[in-house]
């Protein structure tokens, strides 16, 4: 797997930098070094075909959702991708550099069933069951007429949860709960092609910048009802609880390191950062 120079470059100075104590000041990438390492992960990502059971395969979507660096755990570049199945998420894709161990590609399954990602032309992750489940957002209007009235409402309502996180070593004392942060803005909306009622937004809770929880809120039909619906997923290996206004609603236990291909969270390598 080969990596851009300039990625060993930027964790060369990094090193050098812890080792000169907490106080000494980070060298952020150029914006040269940072374009560079964009063009890799989305040369790596495309290399994937995601496809579900009776469908055309997924889309990728080449554009990244978040891109953000880490400090407590090390990772100096990261960037989340999206792959789309009549117009609505069904695969999230981190692609993430941490400085002493290498690259990692980091998936999460959004899909309502079962699906399969290659590489290569051979299956390298085959979910055993759908990535998300969801419920109805208790004590809620129906969805609104307007899609600019549905966007008020799905914010509004994301405000109404809460995630946290328990963390262990090595880049944690053990036991430690993080308290994630709601990005304000979702960092997708879609609208499913083939099920116009299905219009929802995906949201981030984050430590720091790094999102560690999905949560998605989507209008949709129950019995003949429309009405908003939500559904979370992990994007850490870390045990991960939310709450829907101090009532536990979600959780999940811990998964790291997450190898396991027939999870709907996997983590494929560490890869070695190699000099072109």
């Amino acid at each position: 797997m080969n990596v851009p120079r300039s990625w060993l470059v930027t964790s060369f100075v990094l090193s050098l930098i812890s080792l000169a104590g907490p106080h000494a000041a980070a060298q952020s990438p150029s914006k040269d070094e940072r374009e560079e390492s964009l063009a890799d992960f989305l040369r790596q990502a495309r290399e994937y075909r995601v496809k579900l059971a009776d469908r055309p395969p997924a889309e990728f979507h080449d554009r990244p959702l978040i891109r953000f660096t880490k400090v407590l755990s090390e990772v100096d570049d990261a960037a989340m991708f999206v792959w789309l199945s009549n117009g609505r998420p069904v695969v999230v894709e981190t692609m993430l550099v941490q400085r002493t161990l290498g690259l990692y590609h980091e998936f999460q399954s959004l899909a309502l069933e079962p699906l399969q990602a290659e590489r290569g032309g051979k299956t390298v992750w085959k979910p055993r069951q759908a990535g998300i489940a969801f419920a109805p957002v208790p004590d809620c209007d129906r969805p609104a007429d307007s899609a600019a009235r549905r966007f008020t409402q799905m914010k509004s309502l994301a405000e109404r949860f809460r995630a946290q996180a328990v963390k262990g070593p090595p880049f944690y004392a053990e036991g430690s709960v993080y308290h994630l942060r709601l990005l304000p803005q979702p960092m997708l909306r879609y609208r499913d092609s083939q099920q116009p009622e299905r219009d929802g937004a995906l949201f981030a809770f984050c430590q720091d910048t790094d999102p560690e929880a999905l949560l998605l809120i989507e209008s949709r039909l129950r019995d003949g009802q429309p009405g908003w619906e939500f559904a979370f997923a992990p994007m850490t290996g870390w045990p991960v609880q939310a709450f829907h206004r101090d009532e536990p609603i979600w959780s999940v236990e811990r998964q790291h390191p997450a190898k396991d291909p027939e999870l709907t969270y996997f983590v494929a390598g560490p890869y070695p950062l190699l000099e072109k």
